[in-house]
């Protein structure tokens, strides 16, 4: 259950998740917020790595690691540190949604369409911008 200092803050949220092993992670401007399970739990700030711009998407991967978009970038937390994540950047891409299935993850870019990204080992291996049928 979050308590009241939490719910306060809640019109600030850019994005928030549950991994499998209860911990809440929400995405503010500037930070996330880590909610481990239990009445105890102290929530840990993590600052994100690029400021001053608002994270635009969070999903978790199977191994349990964030992995945050930006306007025109992604990273993961891992190992305590911000990995950021090479991919095909297209010129004036506005990152909007990431979702991970298995070894992919796939990015909605405006204006430029959908981003499909290998993952292997935590990183994006390869990267590219699926290009749409032409209409006849």
């Amino acid at each position: 259950m979050l308590g009241k200092f939490f719910l306060r803050q809640l019109g600030d949220v850019n994005g928030w998740l549950a991994d499998p092993h209860g911990t809440l992670w929400v995405a503010y401007p500037g930070y996330l917020l880590k909610l481990a399970a239990g009445a105890r739990a102290k929530p840990q700030r993590i600052d994100l790595p690029a400021q001053p711009l608002a994270p635009t998407a969070l999903v978790m991967d199977a191994a349990g690691q964030p992995w945050v978009a930006f306007e025109e970038s992604i990273f993961t937390w891992a190992g305590g540190m911000w990995i950021r994540q090479p991919f095909q950047v297209a010129f004036g891409t506005s990152l909007q949604d990431i979702d991970i299935d298995g070894s992919v993850l796939w990015a909605a870019g405006y204006p430029h369409g959908l981003l499909r990204a290998t993952l292997r080992n935590g990183r994006i291996v390869e990267s590219s911008w699926v290009t749409a049928p032409c209409k006849q």
